[in-house]
């Protein structure tokens, strides 16, 4: 019934109604990568260097980890009892995964995410896909058997992507080689077109 975006271009966070009724202002600074907490009370966002969370009803937003830095793409795990992020050395090297209880505060590394990034899980928590680098790829992790293999290869960067409702996909778009909307089944990993956008180039001009 609710959305949470982020406002173009003072980057501040809102939430409001499907239809766009009902908007709320949620921040006052630049908050990205917005994630619901799966009981719909919190919403977890990164500003680029911290990760927060805020409480869908407003108020102040709470950093959740007074140490490090360059955190990024919160995730969290279906129980909604911690968040998987993940942290970049520098801008363009990521650092891996790693998980915060949201209890005890405490920071761990996910075992076997080293130079992983953009973790997602899957709605009924049997999953984690990231994306990974040298080769270019999809990685999966199982939540049964704790281990980690390669979903799909990628020739090209790959676009945004988010899982299906029923866990049983994730949506993937590419927007540079092989340009179009993909649906990639899970765990099998079947990948399949579902439609063509246009292909995207970025100029400088002075």
């Amino acid at each position: 019934q609710w959305m949470a975006y982020t406002e173009y271009p003072s980057g501040h966070l809102w939430k409001s109604r499907l239809d766009g009724s009902e908007a709320v202002q949620l921040t006052e600074a630049p908050a990205w990568m917005e994630q619901w907490s799966p009981d719909g009370k919190w919403i977890a966002y990164s500003d680029w260097g911290k990760i927060y969370r805020v409480s869908a009803d407003g108020g102040a937003p709470e950093k959740l980890m007074a140490e490090g830095n360059n955190e990024v793409i919160p995730a969290w795990s279906p129980d909604g009892k911690s968040i998987v992020f993940n942290r970049f050395d520098g801008w363009n090297e990521p650092d891996g995964l790693y998980v915060v209880n949201l209890e005890s505060r405490k920071v761990t590394p996910m075992a076997g995410g080293e130079k992983f990034y953009i973790p997602a899980w899957s709605p009924d928590g049997r999953y984690l896909v990231a994306m990974a680098r040298e080769p270019l790829r999809m990685v999966i992790y199982s939540a049964a058997t704790k281990q980690w293999r390669t979903l799909r290869p990628f020739d090209a960067p790959e676009g945004f992507y988010a899982w299906s409702p029923d866990s049983r996909a994730v949506y993937v778009s590419q927007t540079l080689t092989h340009a179009g909307m993909y649906r990639l089944s899970v765990p099998g990993g079947e990948w399949e077109r579902l439609s063509d956008i246009p292909d995207t180039t970025v100029y400088n001009e002075a």
